[in-house]
């Protein structure tokens, strides 16, 4: 074997070491590399195997090179390995035999702060999967409501009180017949009502009571009291004036709130029997609690043979505000 053939065949070895260090795959065949032992190699067999490895290797610098290249967002390490670090409430489990990595978002872990103005819709928000404790006092204003798209199953039980509530925001068109009761009124407004008759006695000055009745007023406000009857008077011509007084009272016997009304037969009136409506009412300020209130008749001074109240009535009415 000449120099020449000692050192090409020199030469190739060192290429067929390159290959198997640099590039992706290189095979042995004797197609490719027809050489057989004791025979000599031809310039044609050494240049068709030297093209067959540089193609090799060239094509792994090109993988090389682009991935040497790339990036993620934007970050690169050549030569190294880039870490992923979780944040707050996020959590990044590698799975190396499956080739993955699995990033999780704990309870809690996205606040308002993550959350850009209106990036979500309805679309991305399972029904029922918020509740009142994932909405903060004041979170939810009218204008991140849609209109109609609350209704009496989406509200629990006592889950809106009046501070939830801009003034004027609920009018009829809003309530269902019927939507609105008692119970669910705060402080709401209501009235009781009591009837009687009284045969006025014919002692002079003592206060008798027609009818009474009693209210439970729920907190501190007002009670409009009306009290009504028709008076019968059996008068006696040329004795006296015949002057009956008409009010209210927290006892069945006791003297008139500060307002009254009378009714009088006058002395020179044939004898006879007269009749004459009465009517009064009064508003008292209250505490919250039972209050009891009487229609009460005083004859402030009379001879006729008899006087009687009839067909009495007496109403209270509890209201919370004055305005």
């Amino acid at each position: 074997m000449n120099k020449m053939n000692k050192f090409m065949i020199t030469c190739f070895t060192l290429f067929l070491i390159g290959s198997v260090v640099f590039a992706d795959n290189v095979v042995y065949d004797t197609n490719t590399y027809p050489f057989v032992s004791g025979t000599k190699a031809t310039a044609a067999d050494v240049n068709a195997a030297f093209d067959e490895v540089e193609a090799s290797v060239n094509d792994n610098n090109t993988r090389i090179t682009g991935l040497e290249a790339s990036t993620l967002d934007l970050v690169s390490n050549i030569g190294g390995d880039i870490d992923l670090v979780a944040g707050s409430g996020i959590t990044i489990t590698p799975d190396d035999i499956n080739d993955k990595i699995t990033f999780f978002v704990g309870t809690d872990a996205i606040t308002a702060s993550h959350i850009a103005p209106n990036s979500v819709g309805n679309s991305e928000i399972i029904d029922g999967s918020i509740g009142a404790a994932e909405i903060a006092a004041g979170a939810v204003a009218s204008s991140e409501v849609l209109d109609n798209s609350l209704t009496s199953a989406d509200l629990a039980t006592d889950s809106v009180y009046a501070a939830e509530i801009a003034a004027g925001a609920v009018g009829s068109s809003e309530l269902a017949t019927n939507a609105v009761s008692a119970v669910k009124m705060l402080d709401e407004a209501g009235v009781d009502y009591a009837s009687g008759s009284r045969a006025i006695p014919t002692n002079n000055t003592t206060y008798n009571y027609i009818a009474g009745v009693s209210i439970t007023c729920p907190t501190a406000g007002y009670v409009i009291i009306q009290g009504s009857c028709y008076l019968s008077v059996s008068h006696i011509y040329n004795s006296t004036n015949d002057l009956f007084r008409f009010g209210f009272s927290t006892t069945s016997t006791g003297s008139f709130f500060s307002n009254m009304t009378q009714v009088a037969v006058p002395t020179v009136s044939p004898t006879g029997t007269y009749k004459s409506p009465v009517s009064i009412h009064h508003v008292v300020a209250v505490s919250a609690g039972t209050k009891t209130y009487y229609f009460n008749v005083q004859r402030w001074y009379s001879n006729a043979s008899s006087a009687t109240a009839y067909s009495g009535h007496i109403s209270a009415l509890f209201v919370p505000s004055r305005y």
